[in-house]
């Protein structure tokens, strides 16, 4: 399928539209990249990157959307019929911060208010992202229009992210696959005397050549003696009994990827051998006998702390598993605190994690797609039963 063209099977706005009803406000704004994206259509990799190019969705409980966005974006494919441009680069007139110096942008609160009085959502109830929503423009806007309430509503997007269609479910396997793909192709590659550098630049080689629109993130540690050498802080040649962990990860169409894998250099030594195995068991154990439809994330934390305490492990950390989508940690998570429940169609990345004695740290992370009865591995195209050894 090719996702950039079919924006509109990646985004289930029948339930972002029903959250938005039974939320009792009048109206949400979506503001970060992620959000603009699912309730738009629109993807762009420079949202990331430039986050002062404010765009906006304002998005009623009754009635149609808009998408405000600066004038350079009008006429853009999205799923919002109503797009309302803003000059991005001020000509008329020039506003200076406190220092006396002058901006190059404005924000789009005159259009936004302009959309709010139209809607006649002003003296209303509208949620903002207020996590991401720039401070500037937030403030300028409850000046332009005091008489109207902003709370919170970062949670609701969450919630109309968090089950996946089935073009969402598609292209994060496809993502996991060519990850994996890139990882093991430079597992292959690699050599004893190699640099660690070498292998993990092979990687973010790959992952744009398979298939992704640019590298998020490769990292990559060796584990020698106790000790965790990074590969961007220390030169470090590769050596026998050396073991790779790798954590990487690309942007496919505004979707993240996110796996982990290890790999020994020549031979593992029988107790670093024993951690792997008894790791890839805690795994296997997590996705094949603990998620579960209906199930809430804070008792699966437990589930899935004892499974770590049956192989001789401590927990990790405070999340063992996380959502994945336009962000690269989505809710749900499974920690002690989470209250949303697993569902049918939640696509996440079960991450079995184990520090040494000292600085090591060992990892296996795999995606998974929550099913009617279970949960199912999307990422298959190794099998990490047993270590990948660099020869």
């Amino acid at each position: 399928m090719d996702f950039q063209r079919n924006r509109g099977s990646l985004c289930d706005l029948a339930r972002l539209q029903t959250l938005v009803e039974e939320s009792g406000l009048d109206a949400v704004l979506a503001s970060s990249p992620e959000n603009v994206t699912y309730s738009t259509g629109l993807y762009d990799p420079g949202f990331n990157t430039m986050r002062n190019r404010l765009h906006v969705a304002v998005w009623p409980a009754d009635g149609e959307p808009v998408f405000v966005v600066p004038e350079y974006r009008l006429g853009a494919d999205t799923l919002i019929g109503d797009t309302r441009g803003y000059d991005f680069y001020v000509r008329d007139e020039v506003i200076e911060d406190q220092m006396g110096r002058a901006r190059i942008h404005r924000w789009p609160v005159d259009v936004l208010v302009e959309v709010l009085r139209e809607r006649g959502l002003l003296g209303g109830r509208i949620g903002i992202e207020k996590d991401t929503f720039p401070t500037g423009a937030y403030e300028a806007l409850r000046k332009e229009v005091p008489e109207t309430q902003f709370v919170d509503c970062h949670s609701l997007f969450d919630e109309a992210r968090m089950v996946k269609t089935a073009a969402e479910i598609e292209l994060l396997q496809e993502a996991g696959t060519i990850t994996e793909k890139a990882i093991q192709f430079a597992f292959e590659l690699a050599r004893p005397g190699a640099k660690a550098r070498r292998v993990a630049e092979e990687i973010g080689c790959l992952l744009t050549r398979l298939g992704a629109d640019q590298v998020a993130f490769v990292q990559l540690d060796v584990l020698r003696g106790g000790r965790r050498l990074s590969f961007d802080r220390d030169s470090v040649t590769l050596r026998e009994g050396d073991w790779l962990r790798v954590d990487a990860g690309g942007y496919f169409s505004g979707y993240y990827s996110d796996v982990a894998r290890m790999a020994v250099v020549d031979s593992p030594g029988e107790e670093s051998l024993s951690i792997y195995q008894r790791l890839v068991r805690v795994q296997k154990t997590i996705v094949q006998a603990i998620l579960r439809p209906g199930a809430v994330g804070s008792e699966l934390f437990h589930e899935t702390r004892e499974a770590f305490g049956e192989e001789g492990f401590d927990t990790p950390w405070g999340m063992i598993v996380h959502g994945i989508g336009l962000h690269i940690h989505e809710r749900p998570w499974i920690r002690e605190q989470e209250n949303y429940r697993l569902l049918p169609g939640m696509v996440l990345c079960v991450e079995a994690i184990s520090h040494g004695p000292a600085d090591e740290m060992w990892h296996i992370e795999d995606l998974v797609l929550i099913t009617g009865d279970g949960a199912r591995e999307l990422t298959c195209h190794a099998d990490t039963t047993e270590p990948f050894v660099i020869v």
